[in-house]
């Protein structure tokens, strides 16, 4: 995977906070080395208007093309809201970009891993009712099997409104009554057969 990460520097080409001028180096991984790709002059200073700043740090952006890895001794304010808003991913390290580019870089390989794997967890879907979502957890986990129950459950649970959850399982989650306190739910379980139980989880209203 190749990856550019941006590094705020002063002359001897240590790290400084982004909120005066420096140099921006653009380092890219070519097998196990790092290399300089574009170098980027920056001018900044704490007097100058707010729309001024923005608008030197957008400039600055466009000339940095893909890479969206910034590394300053220190971000905050203006700077930070105008990168975090670009989507930049902002770290706050000090010192010598030669000591800590690799540690930023298997960083970010683990941040991608991490969403790759939350954007494909397995969803409930909704039935023809509105708000009503049925999942048979015991068939998606056969089906991914880098994911347990509450990964899966948890992850909808805490980010979906929802009216009712049929969850059709081999057995009731142990994690789940725990987990109903925090989250006001409550349910009612409903054995099917040997080996396969119904649980319904609705939110408690009262």
């Amino acid at each position: 995977m190749s990856m550019e990460i941006a590094v705020f520097l002063d002359d001897d080409g240590n790290t400084i906070p982004f909120n005066q001028s420096g140099i921006i180096n653009v380092y890219l991984k070519e097998k196990d080395e790092w290399r300089i790709i574009n170098k980027i002059i920056f001018e900044i200073e704490d007097f100058i208007s707010t729309k001024i700043i923005r608008d030197n740090i957008k400039n600055m952006v466009e000339s940095l093309s893909d890479c969206r890895v910034f590394v300053a001794g220190d971000v905050k304010g203006i700077p930070y809201s105008v990168l975090d808003g670009m989507g930049f991913s902002i770290l706050q390290v000090e010192g010598n970009p030669k000591d800590f580019l690799e540690l930023v870089f298997k960083g970010q390989e683990e941040r991608k891993l991490i969403k790759e794997k939350l954007e494909t967890i397995p969803t409930p879907v909704m039935t023809k009712e509105d708000g009503k979502y049925f999942i048979n957890i015991r068939t998606e986990m056969e089906n991914n099997k880098r994911f347990n129950s509450k990964q899966i459950l948890l992850t909808f649970i805490q980010g979906t409104t929802f009216k009712e959850l049929e969850i059709i399982c081999g057995h009731v989650p142990q994690w789940l009554d725990g987990e109903f306190s925090k989250l006001n739910l409550k349910s009612d379980i409903e054995n099917i057969n040997e080996g396969t139980v119904k649980v319904k989880v609705y939110p408690n209203y009262h």
